[in-house]
């Protein structure tokens, strides 16, 4: 098709590939402040997703057991109460449409044409015609995650709250003008974030809608068509959190599997982060606010790197082990509901 898939493409939940270098310094992993945070996060990295690893072994044949089961019982497994929406063309534009973007490398808004496809990722150009031309996008935008903010003073406020330190006061400088008074902003709690401004209130109305559309669909990004992965991952992620003694929702459980466990990487990273760089964060309220978040989506983007290497190997492993462990549920069926029933009427 016409689209290469956002989703797939960007790098992280807040990814992005900025053409002619722009935000490649920036968007990299060269932050001078983390050079010599890199090995203990990558390590603190590296014990979490150990940890997750485990409970999605001990979820995964769970889930496994349960598909044979459903299988053999010729139940089909459960089924959904909701229609399935037909798949959509791969050229299906959903929106398109110009609004302005800030560039932080250069500080300049600039007109850029959006097009929203058919997996709702933001795609956007220099121009309609570098889009008629097919040619490279600017800027691919995976929302899962995102807050839509259409006011700067909402903006504030969140950046604020997750800054570093003391909260400064309000009426400080804001850390961008918006040349309309009508901006999106597209905020995450530790990826980059998106300044977008339109020239009317019905355009801001139209396109928060849109963007809104994105990220609900971008925060349902596991497939619904596993019927053993899907399970074994949103449980074992419960599993994970309760052994932390974190119960209840949890509103970071947005996109893929890969965006899911870098959140929750970063919940445990950044009060670390935030101790051992807070300190060091010198300079006026918009220069402290700039840096700190540039550096939590540095963070962000070598975590979900690490994340999507060792999360996909894992996977990878139990596929597998998967016939060995089949053909012994199996075997072991009618013994393993057994014992299943007899442990439950004793617990009762």
């Amino acid at each position: 098709g016409r689209f290469v898939d956002p989703t797939r493409e960007a790098k992280a939940a807040g990814g992005d590939r900025e053409g002619g270098g722009e935000g490649l310094v920036l968007a990299g992993h060269d932050t001078p402040a983390l050079t010599p945070l890199r090995s203990p996060l990558a390590e603190k990295t590296g014990k979490v997703l150990d940890e997750f690893c485990r409970c999605y072994k001990e979820q995964y044949g769970v889930a496994l057991f349960n598909s044979v089961r459903y299988e053999i019982e010729g139940n089909g497994g459960l089924q959904s109460q909701l229609l399935h929406r037909k798949v959509p063309l791969e050229d299906h534009v959903i929106y398109s449409g110009n609004l302005f973007q800030y560039i932080e490398e250069t500080k300049k808004w600039r007109n850029r044409f959006c097009v929203v496809p058919h997996n709702y990722g933001l795609v956007l150009y220099e121009n309609k015609l570098a889009y008629d031309r097919v040619l490279q996008p600017r800027v691919l935008v995976n929302s899962a995650g995102y807050k839509i903010l259409t006011s700067l003073d909402q903006y504030l406020e969140l950046v604020n709250s997750s800054l570093p330190g003391a909260t400064p006061k309000s009426g400080n400088t804001p850390i961008l003008k918006c040349p309309t008074q009508f901006p999106l902003i597209l905020w995450h709690p530790y990826a980059r974030h998106y300044y977008f401004c339109v020239m009317t209130g019905k355009e801001q109305e139209k396109w928060r809608a849109v963007f809104q559309d994105c990220v609900r669909h971008c925060n349902n990004g596991i497939s619904e068509d596993s019927k053993v992965e899907a399970p074994a991952f949103t449980d074992a992620v419960r599993m994970y959190r309760q052994s932390k003694e974190q119960y209840g929702t949890w509103d970071m459980l947005c996109g893929n599997e890969t965006q899911i466990l870098s959140n929750l990487v970063m919940e445990e990273l950044v009060p670390e982060l935030k101790s051992a760089i807070g300190p060091r964060l010198k300079g006026k309220t918009q220069e402290r606010q700039r840096t700190w978040i540039q550096i939590s989506d540095a963070v962000y983007r070598m975590v979900y790197d690490q994340t999507k290497a060792q999360y996909d190997a894992m996977v990878t492993k139990c596929e597998l082990e998967r016939p060995q462990m089949e053909s012994t549920i199996r075997t072991d069926m009618d013994q393993i509901i057994t014992s299943k029933e007899h442990l439950a009427s004793k617990i009762r």
